[in-house]
């Protein structure tokens, strides 16, 4: 799984449009209170509402790819694209190439302009009084189960990337090998486990039973296992991507892994609320 980092969100139902957090980032990058210079841009849309132009500090940069200097590259340990003005030659195609409005020329610099979270401690933030923005950290769940073999086989996708490949690949991932999954019917099965080709989509062993003799049916294979001296967690993912995230999954864990699974329902949460 490659890195998570953290990022800068916002919440346009809570902006006012008061420019607080865009005369703060101007202050701390050009030592100045003009809005213009800032590297955070609250726009007015033709709602009434307000968008916001910010970096958004890509995992696939197009800024990056167009810049014919290498002007700018990607930071792997920050997440944050950087800005090289020993490279650059104001060709200004970054600014073409992003769709966020992220990267500008800025006329008072002379050169192209880019959040870098200051260093992890966005002072835009601490500037809002409305909570319209906010530095996610949930990056930290994601850190946690990078290292995690991945039990599903490669190049197998979640539908238009659905989260229910989220919680099916981040909860295997902690619970581990020693699994036996069940899938009853919906599109967890489908596209998650049944696998293709004559190939189950698992390292582990699956089965799709219904729904209704899941839990009996697992109950029997842990004491199976049991009586062979082999402890392994038996669990079932059900449902699909379309139902409250609540029927999406159910776990049959072991006594003692119950932290594993609130550290996925924190993973799914997330995703259902973005």
């Amino acid at each position: 799984m490659g890195a998570a980092y953290n990022t800068i969100a916002f919440k346009t139902d809570q902006c006012d449009g008061c420019n607080a957090c865009m005369t703060a980032c101007a202050v701390v990058k050009s030592g100045t209170s003009d809005a213009r210079n800032s590297r955070i841009q609250i726009v007015p849309d033709l709602a009434g509402r307000f968008d916001l132009a910010l970096c958004r500090q890509c995992a696939d940069p197009k800024c990056v790819a167009d810049c014919p200097a290498g002007a700018l590259t990607k930071n792997m340990t920050s997440g944050v694209i950087e800005w090289d003005d020993s490279k650059c030659v104001n060709c200004l195609l970054c600014t073409v190439g992003c769709s966020y409005g992220g990267i500008v020329h800025n006329q008072a610099a002379g050169h192209v302009v880019k959040c870098d979270t200051c260093d992890g401690d966005p002072v835009c933030i601490k500037a809002c009084e409305h909570g319209a923005l906010k530095f996610i950290t949930t990056a930290r769940i994601y850190q946690e189960v990078g290292d995690l073999e991945d039990l599903f086989v490669p190049g197998l996708a979640g539908c238009l990337g659905c989260n229910t490949e989220l919680i099916m690949r981040h909860t295997l991932r902690r619970v581990g090998p020693e699994t036996v999954l069940a899938t009853p019917p919906g599109c967890i099965p489908g596209m998650g486990s049944v696998g293709y080709n004559g190939l189950t989509g698992t390292k582990v062993p699956v089965f799709h039973p219904l729904l209704t003799n899941t839990a009996s049916m697992l109950t029997g294979i842990k004491r199976h296992y049991k009586r062979q001296g082999r402890e392994v967690n038996a669990m079932a993912l059900a449902g699909d991507g379309m139902e409250p995230w609540l029927h999406r999954a159910f776990l049959i864990l072991p006594r003692g892994s119950m932290n594993d699974f609130f550290v996925m329902l924190q993973i799914f949460m997330h995703y259902n609320a973005c």
